[in-house]
C-alpha cells in the first residue's frame, strides 16, 4: 500500500527554508534546502526530486522527514560518520609520531609501524598505522636533496673469495639437479633517493653526497631445494668476474650439476665456454625480459634499504649491503617469497619430478 502523504511544513517554516536557499552556498546544505523546496512546491513527487537531485528516493524521504519533526535545525546537521575504535596514540606518542615524520623519517608505513611496535610497545595493525598517517594529513612525497658529507655505516663486507670446480658432466640422473636464476646490479655512491612519509605542504630533506665510485654485486637465487642464495662484490663486470662467480655458486654443492638461468649481457660467458667450472650449465632468459627474473625483485629490495642514506665510502656501502642480504642467505623462507609460485617454480618442480623418476631403480 502507498504511503499516506503528511504535511511537509506543519510548523510554517517554508520561509526560512527561502531565506536560508537564497544565501547558502553550493554543497550537501544546499543540496538538501532544495529537496525541502521542491517539496513545499508540490509539483514534483518523491520520485521527481530524487531523479532532479540525482539521489535515491529513500534519502530524499529522509530529510523530509528530518525538516518536518525537527524543522532546519534537524535537516542542516551534518552526516553521522562512523566513529571506529579509539586511537592508541596518546598525544605525547602522537606528537612524536608528527615529529618523526616531519623529519622524513619513515619511507614507507612499515617504518612507522616497526618504530611504534619495538620502542613504544604499540600493538596494532599495519592498516592501522595507515589511519594514523592519513587522519594526521600525512603524505608520501619524494625529499628534496640536501648536500651533506657525512653518513651512517654498519655491518661488514661482503665475501670476494670463490672455490674450486670439480668435472663437467652432463645433466645425467645419476648427479642431482640444481636450479638458480641470477643477476647483477651496480651500487655506488651516487646518491639514491625515494619517497618518505611527511607533511601535507612540507616537502622532506634527504642528505646528499655525490660521488663517482661503484661496484657490481652479482647474485644468484635458487628455485626449489634449498633456496640458497649466493652474492659476490665485484669492482667491475666481465667475463672474468662472471666466471669468478659461477664458480663460487658450483663450489656450493660440487657433487650436483647447477643450471643458471639470467639474461643474455655481453659479459656472461656461453654454456661451454672455456674455463667454466664444470658442473654449471647455463641458460639465457629471453631478450628484454626482466621481469621474468626474481632476482630484480631482490634488487628492488635493496634499493629500498639503501635509498636516502649517505655512506661515508665504497666499503661502508657494502657493510650496509651485507646487512641487508644476510638474512636472504640464512633465511631460505625469504629466497623462497621472491621465487614464489608462478610459471618458474611450477616448471622446475615438473622437472625434478620428471628427473627423480628417471633416477628410480
Amino acid at each position: 500500500m502507498a504511503r499516506l502523504r503528511r504535511p511537509l511544513d506543519p510548523h510554517g517554516r517554508a520561509t526560512q527554508v527561502y531565506q536560508q536557499l537564497k544565501r547558502e552556498p553550493a554543497g550537501w546544505r544546499r543540496e538538501r534546502l532544495l529537496a525541502v523546496k521542491l517539496g513545499l512546491e508540490g509539483e514534483l513527487d518523491l520520485e521527481g526530486i530524487a531523479a532532479h537531485l540525482s539521489r535515491a528516493r529513500s534519502c530524499i524521504q529522509r530529510w523530509l522527514d528530518l525538516f518536518r519533526h525537527d524543522g532546519l535545525d534537524g535537516l542542516l546537521q551534518p552526516p553521522r560518520r562512523g566513529q571506529g575504535p579509539a586511537s592508541q596514540l596518546t598525544p605525547e606518542l602522537a606528537e612524536a609520531l608528527r615529529q618523526k615524520v616531519a623529519a622524513g623519517a619513515f619511507r614507507r608505513a612499515a617504518d612507522a609501524h616497526r618504530w611504534l611496535t619495538q620502542e613504544h610497545g604499540l600493538r596494532v595493525g599495519l592498516a592501522t598505522i595507515y589511519t594514523y598517517l592519513k587522519k594526521s594529513r600525512r603524505a608520501a612525497q619524494s625529499p628534496a636533496p640536501l648536500s651533506r658529507k657525512a653518513g651512517r655505516v654498519g655491518g661488514r663486507s661482503l665475501p670476494r673469495s670463490a672455490g674450486g670446480a670439480p668435472a663437467r658432466p652432463g645433466l645425467t640422473p645419476e648427479r642431482p639437479v640444481r636450479l638458480w636464476v641470477a643477476d647483477e646490479m651496480r651500487y655506488g655512491l651516487q646518491p639514491v633517493t625515494r619517497r618518505v612519509w611527511s607533511l601535507r605542504g612540507l616537502r622532506p630533506l634527504c642528505p646528499v653526497h655525490p660521488r663517482y665510485q661503484w661496484g657490481y654485486l652479482y647474485g644468484a637465487l635458487e628455485v626449489g631445494g634449498q633456496s640458497h642464495a649466493e652474492f659476490l662484490c665485484c669492482p667491475t663486470v666481465n667475463l672474468d668476474y662472471s666466471g669468478r662467480f659461477l664458480e663460487q655458486v658450483g663450489a656450493h654443492d660440487p657433487q650436483a650439476t647447477h643450471v643458471l638461468l639470467w639474461d643474455g649481457a655481453g659479459f656472461h660467458p656461453a654454456d661451454g665456454a672455456a674455463g667454466l667450472p664444470d658442473n654449471v650449465r647455463l641458460l639465457a632468459f629471453p631478450s628484454y625480459s626482466p621481469e621474468l627474473n626474481p632476482v630484480e625483485k631482490l634488487w628492488d629490495q635493496l634499493k629500498d634499504g639503501l635509498c636516502n642514506e649517505v655512506y661515508a665510502s665504497l666499503a661502508a656501502l657494502e657493510q650496509a649491503l651485507t646487512k641487508l642480504l644476510r638474512p636472504f642467505w640464512e633465511e631460505p623462507e625469504r629466497v623462497g617469497s621472491l621465487i614464489g609460485q608462478g610459471w618458474l617454480w611450477a616448471q622446475s618442480q615438473r622437472f625434478f619430478r620428471q628427473h627423480s623418476t628417471s633416477m628410480a631403480p
